[in-house]
């Protein structure tokens, strides 16, 4: 069972925000870095990229995405940012973005940037809060679109009142043509996540909330029309292909935007084989577990 270093005199009940990290894992990060800067040029010249692709694949497998479009990014808002930025110059002038009323602030932000940007309107869905059917949620975002709409941001899981959105029922009942980024923050670990089943055209999520990997860690799938257009908000090496030990340019941008520690991204795979061992029943346990949990901390409330 997986061992934490929570102060045992707090009552943690705020993982969300900011996540935590077991024993485990960190002894691994530890060790990783330790090894870094024993030989910083080797690790990063040449353990380096070994060690990112098979996080990579750990992280597409567990998510349900190809290797090929996810590349990791700090956090799920710079992945957001990523997308958006990359968009701006293939928008129409004047293209609107829509949201609903439940998204996160930073992507509010970043989405409203953007719209401004291209002369656009920030449009919101405004979304009942508590709701008794999915269904108001499809309808709400459907009746907000306008002919000016042309992306659509939608948190998988809403960070303020914790409402599974219906993602990919609202996808399916869009226009195709419409972008959809998905701000799935807190749903890798939280739910089961199979991204290409949602029909997204981007998905970007944290492995350090429910995933419980070291903070620094998220991710970003792009669907594969898309991987030739859109790049990381900082430009780097892999801009035009200078970072040659990737894979394509589209991981290439993300694998290297900079000196920094890696060990975080690096330790993805370990963070989710402790707690895959942290109930008998695996991931699917605990999901039911802390599921359990939450109801039962209603009832006190």
């Amino acid at each position: 069972m997986a061992t934490w270093r929570l102060d045992p005199a707090t009552t943690h009940l705020n993982h969300g925000s900011f996540g935590a990290t077991p024993s485990e894992v960190l002894d691994h990060q530890s060790a990783l870095r330790a090894e870094m800067e024993h030989n910083p040029v080797d690790f990063m010249m040449r353990q380096y990229q070994p060690l990112l692709e098979a996080s990579r694949s750990a992280v597409a497998s567990f998510v349900g995405a190809d290797a090929d479009g996810l590349v990791f990014v700090p956090n799920a808002t710079y992945g957001v940012n990523s997308v958006l930025r990359s968009l701006e110059p293939q928008l129409p002038p004047g293209a609107d973005i829509l949201i609903t009323n439940h998204t996160y602030n930073a992507c509010r932000n970043a989405a409203a940037e953007t719209a401004r940007r291209i002369g656009g309107q920030l449009v919101v869905a405004d979304i009942p809060f508590p709701i008794d059917d999915p269904q108001v949620v499809v309808e709400g975002v459907y009746a907000a679109v306008t002919p000016a709409t042309k992306v659509v941001v939608l948190d998988h899981v809403t960070s303020a009142t914790a409402l599974i959105l219906p993602v990919r029922e609202i996808i399916a009942a869009l226009d195709p043509q419409l972008l959809v980024v998905v701000d799935g923050a807190h749903a890798p670990g939280m739910i089961d996540v199979d991204i290409r089943a949602l029909g997204a055209a981007f998905y970007t999520a944290n492995c350090h909330k429910w995933m419980c990997a070291p903070k620094g860690a998220a991710f970003l799938w792009v669907a594969d029309e898309f991987r030739d257009t859109i790049g990381a908000v900082a430009v780097s090496h892999g801009y035009n292909d200078g970072w040659p030990s990737s894979a394509s340019r589209f991981h290439a941008q993300f694998d290297w935007t900079g000196t920094d520690d890696p060990t975080a991204r690096l330790s993805v795979p370990t963070a989710l084989a402790v707690l895959g061992t942290h109930l008998p029943g695996g991931w699917p346990a605990i999901q039911a577990s802390n599921h359990a949990l939450v109801h039962q901390g209603r009832e006190l409330l």
